[in-house]
């Protein structure tokens, strides 16, 4: 005959430790007498197949940890296997340790002992919004922390840049996932600095040495996807490329002439030559490489409306009849070229009042009143400022409060109580900074360097 006592038990004993949390808070039970017959059995197997995390959810910054402990029910003796969902942005260790690595989402789990049962914590890691700056011509660096806008000194770097060829990148996947590589611009010398442990390294070498004009790109398709590839400069047409799966650097492709001051490159996101990237040559040239990933070669690309120059750079405008379009500006002459994506063509563009010379560069603006207007610091050891509105074409004139140079460069602010405001180094052999805030069109006193901005100096936002 069928025992119904014994298919009540049978059920109970399969339920998890919610059950025993419902009967110490209600101290309500009701167990039939032949299952209370073999109730050692039962109370072993329903906490067995219980465990409960003390965080279902967690939210980190980068480089920081948080203790997790799993809870087996009655059982103490119970043992936890830990496991993180992706050890590139999290990772945990046999006690429940997590470290947040770089930004993104990751599942924590926690295996209990019979192999079966788990339970998982929903991990958000957060970029920590902090800047690391490289202050040219020596090995100093500084760290700038959002949460108390303020510059404190970084690790010592493990060669000095020397020119304004200094660039870099943060590495995505490999073994050193989340770092940076710094292309120092000075022989062949790189440097790998760690954010989660704020440490530098030597780099691998590269193929040649490199100087001004030196820079770099993703390889995002193709032969050598997910590298990237170095323009050594300097007047010379070789490359590096740098693998993250083997940390190494190896020949590139040359480029169809030579790259010096003022070489900077973009990468074409639309139109008749999407995934490839173009390279300005600079030294006074109209000249231009175009990058094809799905051969790993350089061709000649079109010919600028002007000759590009030290000071030289670019941005995509975002606003105006022209958005879309990749906006150059030659550095040294105030001229600018337009490249259009749909017909892969470089056409003149609005000149700006001053021309950008030594330590000149653009951003487009995110936010405030000139959202998508090109903020141009001149440099050239002045206080120059050009803002140029893509919508009516025409350019205003703020200035910084003291001179900016070769080294100059800005970045963004992307967290703490200035979030949205730029920080604008102007190295010339200073450690004022200057913020521009894009709510108020202004430009305001900034944090001060632990040491003098010079010559190759650069900032990375950390990951």
């Amino acid at each position: 005959m069928f025992d119904t006592s014994l298919a009540v038990c049978v059920l109970l004993r399969n339920m998890q430790f919610r059950l025993f949390q419902f009967v110490l808070v209600t101290g309500f039970f009701f167990l039939p007498f032949s299952c209370a017959k073999n109730w050692g059995n039962f109370w072993s197997i329903t906490a067995a197949n219980a465990i409960v995390l003390n965080k279902s959810t967690l939210s980190l910054v980068d480089g920081t940890t948080e203790q997790l402990t799993a809870t087996t029910g009655p059982d103490a003796t119970a043992t936890v296997a830990w496991k993180s969902s992706d050890d590139n942005k999290a990772t945990v260790s046999s006690s429940g340790l997590v470290t947040a690595i770089t930004p993104g989402m990751v599942t924590i789990t926690a295996t209990h002992s019979d192999g079966v049962t788990s339970a998982t914590c929903a991990l958000t890691t957060i970029a920590t919004g902090k800047v690391l700056t490289l202050q040219g011509t020596t090995t100093a660096t500084a760290i700038f922390n959002p949460s108390t806008n303020t510059f404190s000194v970084g690790p010592t770097l493990s060669g000095a840049p020397s020119t304004s060829g200094t660039n870099g990148f943060m590495i995505v996947g490999g073994p050193h996932n989340g770092k940076i590589l710094i292309i120092l611009a000075s022989a062949v010398s790189t440097a790998l600095y760690d954010p989660v442990g704020n440490a530098m390294a030597l780099g691998p070498p590269l193929m040649a040495s490199t100087g001004v004009g030196s820079n770099s790109f993703y390889i995002a398709s193709g032969l050598q996807k997910g590298r990237y590839m170095v323009m050594h400069a300097a007047g010379l047409t070789s490359t590096s490329i740098y693998d993250p799966a083997t940390h190494t650097m190896a020949i590139g492709p040359t480029t169809s002439a030579a790259v010096n001051t003022g070489g900077h490159n973009f990468t074409i996101t639309a139109g008749v030559n999407a995934g490839k990237t173009i390279v300005i040559h600079g030294n006074t040239t109209l000249g231009t490489s175009i990058y094809d990933p799905d051969t790993n070669t350089f061709s000649a690309g079109g010919a600028l409306s002007g000759n590009a120059a030290g000071g030289g750079n670019n941005v995509l405008l975002t606003t105006g009849a022209n958005a879309g379009k990749q906006f150059i500006i030659h550095g040294t002459l105030a001229t600018t070229s337009l490249y259009d994506p749909t017909t892969g063509l470089f056409s003149a563009g609005t000149a700006l009042t001053t021309g950008p010379g030594t330590g000149g560069h653009s951003f487009v603006i995110k936010s405030g009143v000139t959202a998508g207007q090109v903020l141009s610091v001149i440099g050239n050891n002045t206080t120059a400022v050009n803002i140029f509105d893509p919508v009516t074409n025409t350019n205003a004139t703020p200035a910084l409060l003291g001179l900016a140079n070769s080294g100059a460069h800005s970045f963004l602010i992307t967290s703490g109580s200035l979030a949205g405001r730029y920080v604008i180094v102007k190295a010339n052999g200073a450690t004022a900074t200057d913020y521009y805030d894009p709510a108020t069109n202004s430009i305001l006193t900034g944090p001060v360097l632990p040491a003098n901005g010079a010559a190759g100096a650069a900032s990375f936002v950390l990951p």
